[in-house]
């Protein structure tokens, strides 16, 4: 996980210019609060690795208290500005009926994408 997180901030230094350091020591010292500042930030600006990430957080309880519902729209966002993770954690939601009703069909679609 925490090799997924390196990459996205190092994705998110070309949206944040010095934040990619204060991201960086976030990660190391694992500072949820200071990833989900980050990522919100890169979220809200549309980014779809910035709402994955969030989603993850959720998903996971990391840092914040665990809702899957909000993992959902975390990933649905993502998914809507075409990033394929988010599609794909979001299709893992439908095939497990995890935050939403249980939906193969659906999630055969998102893995597509």
């Amino acid at each position: 996980m925490k090799r997924l997180v390196l990459c996205m901030l190092v994705l998110g230094s070309i949206a944040f210019g010095n934040d990619f350091d204060e991201g960086m020591k976030a990660v190391k010292n694992g500072d949820y609060k200071k990833d989900f500042e980050l990522f919100s930030k890169s979220c809200d600006l549309g980014e779809g690795f910035g709402c994955y990430n969030l989603g993850v957080m959720y998903a996971n309880g990391q840092g914040v208290k665990q809702n899957d519902f909000k993992a959902f729209k975390l990933f649905q966002k993502s998914c809507e500005v075409k990033y394929a993770q988010g599609c794909y954690n979001l299709g893992v939601m439908y095939a497990n009926g995890q935050g939403v009703r249980q939906d193969y069909s659906k999630a055969v679609e998102l893995y597509k994408k």
